[in-house]
């Protein structure tokens, strides 16, 4: 009798056991959870992290839910509980799940009171296709502007997928390093890097257990036609796979504005440029022709797995006289409005060309990747060479919201919306050497970047998407994510030996000042001088921005011009130099003899001209100033300044209608000019147009809220409108400035006298 109980309550057991963990029958309940991970069709590699399960739900006051995985036969291979919406099962139960079926179907229901309301199914599945190669990825802290201030927390990693190991090969430098590309076999990278004082540099070394990147190995893109004096930034540019050859934009210029968005920190795209290569073998540098049209942009090179064919993306060039001036590659938020208030859009399509060992050839537009009403950009070769996988947004290259990638044949064709977008931005994709995996970036989980892994088959087709979240780290973007042909322990470290010199310090001090960090700027300037004393340009450029200096440093800048200009009697960038110094010190006649000699030198050099008609409109000569400046507005029409100073004269002339015309001249050439606006001001104050005069000074006090010249104005305009207590608070918001500004500035001549500003104050 007792054996016989005993069966029965063994059996009682086991039935409710079954009971508890039979997947529950489907029917009457609603599918009330949805946006599972994965997503249906999923293929995860074979060796992989074990991820976390997550999903939504529509119901309310749900006390559990529960997960029931199932093999193709529907036979349950794992059953677990949780009171969240997300699971992690942990590696040991991962591997269960992947030991027991190649495809798996994962039924989620919702229980109240210990019944189920509502269900969701999604099914994955797994490959034994290798994900060979690591992941060379950068991290970088948001927003934009934020991380283009702090460029030292910046950080390059190395990610294996298969055991979800990564670690940090290159931090720490100090200057911008992006565009990075290697070689099909791994043994060599390229990083665009801003060594030295040239925006244009570009490293190049052979992969090593610790790569050090010197001087050595770095190139200069600048040295195309270095001698027409336009500016190259060279961005997104790429090596060929066998390394013989580099490809790049070159004399470009990009809208590159920091935004004030966390997800969306800036917008990027460039309107000018040609392609041109670099032959590593030769050290030549040359335009590839088919892609070097000046009245188009071609930029965003891509090669082809043999190296015989070139995909680029092209648009019709965009001109803008204040970017074209520029040397910074980050324009002010103020610039480009139209573009990012949305009421222009720029976009483009992909085209291909021979390479033709650099001879180029008749560039053709790839078929479904161009003529679309689209923007097409950032094209690449499957390693098989039988794809083309490229992004598409509605406007812009890079970061955009609605970019999603499409796959087309080689040849072109009908492209295909592939399955593994997200719902937030997918670019820069880049596929394993064996072709059967793809990683990109995404922002579908937030503001910070995530890389996700898809598989690709033998016809293309593609799976929803992995996230790789062991790579990822928390508060930092993942981003520019590409497959290299190496082992995980071939690489520790990628350290920099060029940043410790004056002219790193040099060229980070300049951009630290331009991004406003003054103090951050000086102190680079500093660290400059130290490693670098001898060298004039630190000294000026130092001077010139701060000026905080007295006039005994003003002297010694001078001497040192002066050595330099023994050794080099026709540099006219020296000369033109010790010219504004001489003009700081009031010494106009040294000045202006110094532009004399330029121009004896180098007829019609527009520094030197507008450089003497400030000298001239500063020593009272306005009738030789007005000569000046009508001739360098003849020959340089997009000179702002040459506006300014013109419209100055004829203020002075009260030709208060020609003045107002040229300051708004000048405006619209730069618009984010602090003096500009302030002159303006006072010319339609003199006019009789207060109001405008007002909008104008608040302009210029939106650019420099501490300038004491701009308070002391618009205080003058709100006396002439009889508004004297705001009058007065202008003026002693001036006063407070103008004691800063004589502080930190004893060698310079201020614009206007503290007795000025007192005299108005003690007005009332």
């Amino acid at each position: 009798m007792t054996k016989k109980l005993t069966t029965l309550y063994f059996i009682l057991i086991v039935l409710v056991f079954l009971s508890c963990h039979q997947t529950p029958d489907t029917i009457g309940l609603k599918q009330g959870i949805n946006h599972i991970y994965p997503s249906t069709k999923t293929i995860f590699p074979d060796k992989i992290p074990a991820p976390t399960i997550k999903w939504r739900t529509l119901s309310r006051d749900i006390d559990y839910f529960k997960l029931f995985f199932t093999d193709t036969s529907g036979n349950n291979i794992l059953v677990s509980k949780t009171s969240q919406s997300f699971w992690h099962p942990g590696q040991g139960k991962w591997n269960k799940i992947k030991n027991a079926s190649t495809a798996v179907e994962l039924t989620i229901f919702a229980y109240t009171k210990g019944k189920a309301i509502s269900y969701g199914k999604t099914d994955f599945s797994f490959s034994s296709d290798p994900v060979d190669g690591m992941i060379f990825y950068r991290n970088v802290p948001l927003p934009f502007s934020y991380a283009n201030k702090n460029k030292e927390m910046l950080s390059w990693h190395l990610g294996d997928v298969s055991d979800g190991n990564s670690k940090c090969v290159m931090t720490g430098i100090p200057v911008c390093a992006n565009c990075h590309s290697f070689t099909a076999d791994g043994s060599t990278i390229a990083m665009d890097v801003d060594y030295s004082n040239d925006k244009g540099n570009y490293a190049i070394a052979t992969i090593e257990k610790n790569t050090t990147l010197t001087p050595d190995k770095i190139i200069s893109w600048s040295d195309y036609k270095r001698e027409d004096g336009d500016f190259t930034f060279a961005l997104l540019s790429q090596i060929s796979p066998d390394g013989r050859f580099v490809l790049s934009t070159v004399k470009d210029r990009s809208i590159f504005v920091p935004v004030d968005n966390l997800e969306y920190s800036q917008l990027f795209f460039p309107f000018k440029g040609i392609l041109a290569v670099y032959d590593r073998e030769t050290g030549e540098f040359w335009s590839l022709p088919g892609a070097d049209d000046p009245d188009y942009v071609q930029s965003n090179p891509c090669w082809s797995p043999d190296g015989k064919h070139i995909l680029f993306t092209r648009s019709e060039r965009y001109y803008d006289p204040e970017a074209e001036a520029s040397n910074s590659a980050v324009i002010s938020s103020g610039f480009a409005e139209e573009f990012t208030s949305g009421r222009q859009g720029f976009q483009y399509d992909i085209y291909r060309i021979p390479f033709n060992d650099g001879k180029g050839g008749v560039a053709e537009p790839l078929i479904g990747a161009s003529k679309n009403g689209k923007s097409n950009y950032f094209p690449r070769y499957t390693p098989d060479g039988k794809w083309i996988v490229f992004c598409q947004a509605d406007n812009f290259m890079l970061l955009q919201s609605d970019s999603k990638l499409y796959m087309l044949p080689t040849g072109g064709g009908e492209a295909r919306l592939m399955n593994c977008n997200t719902t937030n931005m997918n670019s820069w994709h880049s596929f394993s050497p064996n072709g059967k995996w793809m990683v990109f970036s995404s922002k579908a989980n937030g503001p910070f970047t995530q890389l996700m892994l898809c598989h690709i088959d033998e016809n293309g087709m593609d799976s929803p998407p992995v996230l790789l979240e062991s790579l990822q780290e928390t508060n930092r973007a993942a981003n520019i994510p590409e497959f290299v042909n190496i082992a995980y322990e071939d690489v520790d470290k990628i350290t920099d030996a060029f940043t410790e010199t004056g002219n790193y310090y040099l060229r980070s001090a300049t951009e630290l000042y331009m991004l406003n960090e003054k103090s951050r700027s000086e102190a680079y300037f500093n660290k400059a001088i130290e490693l670098d004393p001898d060298n004039y340009s630190t000294h000026f450029l130092k001077i010139r921005l701060h000026r905080n200096v007295s006039p005994e440093e003003l002297y010694e800048l001078i001497k040192k011009i002066n050595e330099h200009v023994v050794s080099n009697p026709l540099d006219s960038k020296a000369i033109l130099d010790r010219a504004e110094v001489y003009m700081k010190l009031n010494r106009y006649d040294l000045a202006l003899a110094d532009c004399q000699k330029v121009l004896n030198i180098s007829p019609g050099d527009q520094r030197a001209m507008t450089l003497m008609a400030s000298l001239q409109n500063q020593s009272g000569d306005e009738k030789e100033a007005l000569k000046t400046l009508n001739e360098i507005i003849k020959q340089y029409p997009e000179n702002a300044s040459a506006w300014s100073q013109r419209g100055l004269v004829h203020y002075k002339a009260q030709r208060f209608q020609q003045a107002i015309s040229d300051a708004e001249k000048a405006i619209s050439l730069e618009n984010t000019n602090c003096e500009y606006y302030i002159n303006l001001g006072i010319y339609r104050a003199q006019s009789g147009d207060l109001a405008s005069a007002e909008k104008d000074l608040a302009r210029a006090l939106d650019i420099d809220p501490d300038f004491y010249y701009a308070l002391y104005i618009k205080g003058m305009i709100h006396r002439q409108k009889q508004e004297y207590d705001k009058a007065k608070h202008y003026f002693k918001q001036a006063l407070n400035s103008f004691e800063i500004f004589i502080n930190e500035n004893p060698a310079q001549k201020p614009i206007i006298t503290r007795s000025m500003i007192t005299a108005e104050i003690n007005r009332y």
